[in-house]
Parts: structure tokens; sequence; C-alpha cells
């Protein structure tokens, strides 16, 4: 079904997407690769590393008691799921990683393109249980397991106190290392975050958490080209112990220059800021005309069973000119308005992790796109949209397929 949870996309469906479509015309982030988990097993194809073991490094299961608080709140449960990574370091120097067998060459960016190396890391009310270091990588891919251990990017939390980057290659010390306070990004505490290293055209780095760059990017670098994700914690003397949980480990990609997607755990920031009066126009959860859109594939579809009136799904970007006209025009027209009111409403933004594999599933690459289900949950037609003058020849299509068996 449209709506499965579990998932890791591989280049494999990416290089067909290259093949068959035109991405140019795109003003979204393909998923290249994705774990998050849900299967409730350890991947086959995330390798332990360095110090990592199956005891050290395991699958949590998020919804056991035992877990700190905050770990399931807000838009945690949707987001990372059941399950995550648990790493658990001990007494002395340990560096404990899991790597993806998947690799992207930062040569396929061109001198425009983006790759997004992502984590997303619980950080708790206090640092009592922090390990001395968690951090996301971009690590060599390379048949050397020496140069392999020793060559990566790599960007975290030291102590719970500070956000550092470091880059090593045939060495234990680092070539490049930038530090900074955490206190100047300003994180909710205790909550989930996205540790992004952003590989920008063929040089730059940006280091961000929740799409939010450090004081120290951006940096330049171009040694490693062909780079694996990964995810690590460690130990050391003066911290001995710690554990660190990890979730929806990925790579996003793009060959345009895209503004980056808005982090998810902004919108739980925001949600609370709602609460108070705040509400940011470019927000996916803004009410549009009063309609009742749905963000959530599993209520969409209990609400189309229940009603029995057709799902339509838009995908879309906030942050595309073309969305923003569509959503213009909808909110000043009454007759867009009836007519989206015939159908259970589902809204998918395609730059998020779990959005971008609906719509990779369905081949949508280009938004705004309107794409409605069967019964069955087939497709029966997709259409895009691009300006006012798209909307009637799309209402007339939409409504004559809706109305073939």
């Amino acid at each position: 079904m449209f709506f499965k949870n579990s998932v890791v996309i591989s280049f494999f469906f990416l290089m067909f997407s290259v093949l068959f479509f035109d991405f140019s015309a795109n003003a979204q982030f393909q998923i290249y690769s994705w774990y998050n988990f849900e299967q409730g097993a350890f991947p086959g194809d995330l390798t332990h590393s360095h110090d990592s073991t199956e005891v050290n490094t395991i699958l949590a299961d998020f919804t056991l008691p035992g877990y700190p608080q905050g770990i399931r709140d807000d838009s945690s449960v949707a987001e990372c799921g059941r399950y995550g990574l648990k790493f658990e370091t001990k007494q002395g120097d340990q560096f404990l990683k899991a790597v993806s067998e998947i690799t992207l060459d930062r040569k396929s960016l061109g001198t425009d393109g983006k790759a997004l190396y992502q984590s997303d890391f619980f950080i708790p009310a206090d640092n009592g249980s922090i390990p001395y270091t968690m951090a996301v990588l971009a690590v060599l891919s390379s048949d050397n397991t020496a140069q392999r251990q020793f060559s990566f990017y790599r960007f975290g939390i030291l102590k719970g106190e500070r956000v550092f980057f470091s880059f090593t290659h045939n060495t234990p010390q680092p070539i490049i290392y930038e530090q900074s306070q955490i206190s100047d990004l300003k994180l909710k505490r205790p909550g989930w975050h996205r540790f992004q290293i952003i590989f920008n055209g063929q040089e730059e780095i940006i280091c961000a958490i929740d799409g939010r760059p450090t004081s120290f990017s951006p940096l330049k670098d171009a040694t490693l080209d062909k780079l694996k994700a990964g995810v690590m914690a460690s130990s050391s003397m003066d911290k001995p112990s710690g554990i660190c949980f990890a979730d929806n480990l990925s790579i996003q990609w793009t060959k345009e220059n895209l503004a980056l997607p808005d982090s998810p755990w902004i919108y739980s920031l925001e949600s609370q800021q709602a609460q108070s009066g705040y509400v940011n126009p470019s927000s996916p959860f803004m009410p549009q005309a009063q309609l009742n859109w749905r963000s959530s594939p599993e209520d969409s579809w209990k609400e189309q069973v229940a009603t029995n009136r057709p799902l339509l799904i838009l995908f879309y970007t906030p942050k595309a000119n073309g969305y923003k006209n569509l959503e213009q025009f909808i909110n000043v027209h009454q007759e867009a308005q009836n007519f989206l009111r015939q159908f259970t409403l589902l809204r998918i933004e395609v730059n998020q992790l779990r959005g971008g594999t609906i719509a990779q599933q369905f081949q949508v690459f280009k938004v705004p796109c309107f794409l409605l289900l069967g019964a069955d949950g087939k497709e029966k037609t997709k259409k895009f949209y691009t300006s006012e003058a798209d909307w009637a020849p799309l209402t007339t299509e939409i409504m004559a397929k809706n109305a073939s068996q």
C-alpha cells in the first residue's frame, strides 16, 4: 500500500528515475537512501564498524518502558515510528559506528546540486547520559578497510555541550576541526533533531541542525567523493559511558540549487508556538480555506473508506512558487474549494523523507501534483499544476477519471 512505513530506497530506483524523468523541472529533493528501521530488524546493508557490535549497537523499540522522557512526544511518533538505533558506549576509547553500504558520488551533484547526509538524534534534557560524542557520518567508500576506518566527515555533539565538525583521511587526527557552543542553536530539549552534513556542489560543506547552519559553516573540502552515510557514538576516559538514540539515517539529493527541506522537528516546535497564537505561513499544517487537508496517509485512507469519498492527494513543497500560486488560487476561488470538498484530501510534502518516498512510489517528480486514487489504492490519474490556466482542464480530467470504473 502507498502509505507503507518501512523502506530503504536505494540508488537502483534512483538510477531508473534519472533515466526516465526530467529532473530539470523539479523543485524537490530525491530520496537516495533512507533507513527508518520499521521492519523491526537491524538492516542487512547497515554495517557494524570500528568497535560496534550486535551488543552495543542495536535496534531500540521506543514503545517499551525505560526510555528517556520525550522520546515519543509530539511528532516523533509519526516521524520516528516504533524503532530506531541505540548505541551504548562503555569505559575506554570506544568508537561505535553503523555505516550504510549505499554510496553516492559527489561528482554527480554538478556545480549547483546538494546532497544531505543526515540522521535524527534524540537529545535528552540533561547531559548526564549523553556519550562523549554522537554524530552523523559521511564515510569514504573504499575496499581498503584501514582507509575506510579513518576517512570520513563527521558532524555532531561533543559532551552535550558543543557541536563539532571533523574531517580525517588516513589518520586518526583530524585535518579539519571546528566547534561551537550548542546553546547558540537554541535546540528544544528533550527532543529529536536532524543533524546534516550538506555537500553543496563540489567543494562546499555546510553543517546544520534542523536546516540551520552552524556558525563555522560553510567549510571547503573536496578530498572525499564516493561517500556512505553513517552514525556513530564514542566514549572517552573522562566520559566513559553513555547512550545515544538515532533514527532516519538518510541521504537526500538534487542536481538543482534548491532551498533546504524544512526539518520535521521545526514543525513540532511551531505546533507549540501556534497554541500561543503564532502561525508560520509556510508551514504545511496551516489551514487552507477551511479545507480538511490531512497529513497522515493512514488517517486519510480510513476517512476514504468510512465516507466513500475518493482520495485526492496533493504532492507539494511549501517553498515552491507553483505551490504558493496554487494555495493562493484555492483560497480566493470558491469553485475551487467546492471541487476539493468532494474528495478525501491528503497533502504530502515531497521534501520530507516519508513524503518523498511516497512521491517516488507514484513516480511524482514535479510539484505541485494532484493524484487521484481509486478504492483499490491504485492511481486513476495524475495532473500537474503550473498556473491558473491549468485548473479547468485539471478538474475536468480528475472528474472524468473519478466517474470511470
